[in-house]
């Protein structure tokens, strides 16, 4: 089990540690709090040198006082979707696929 008390999941965490341990090197994204942990966990596997599949379908916030919940996420996927640098990319997708 994995705790984490930041919207980076590999900040001060062992998990950049156990996947390497595991050789994975493309991860699957779900949550919560799109706008922080989704995002910030997205972003940050790229710079570390992951591939990112978010589920489009998969990740839920609540609503920020000026956009609905489901604004947030629909923004997210898009702005998401192939984000990345010269080698690591996020690709949105349904949880189906």
């Amino acid at each position: 089990m994995l705790s984490k008390r930041a919207s980076d999941s590999f900040y001060q965490t062992s998990l950049q540690q156990e996947l390497e341990a595991l050789g994975i090197m493309h991860l699957g994204v779900t949550g919560c709090k799109t706008q922080y942990c989704i995002d910030t966990i997205s972003r940050r596997a790229t710079t570390l040198g992951y591939d990112v599949t978010l589920a489009s379908d998969a990740h839920t916030t609540t609503e920020s006082g000026t956009l609905a919940a489901a604004q947030i996420v629909a923004h997210h996927n898009e702005t998401l979707d192939d984000f990345g640098n010269d080698e690591y990319v996020v690709v949105v997708k349904p949880s189906s696929e």
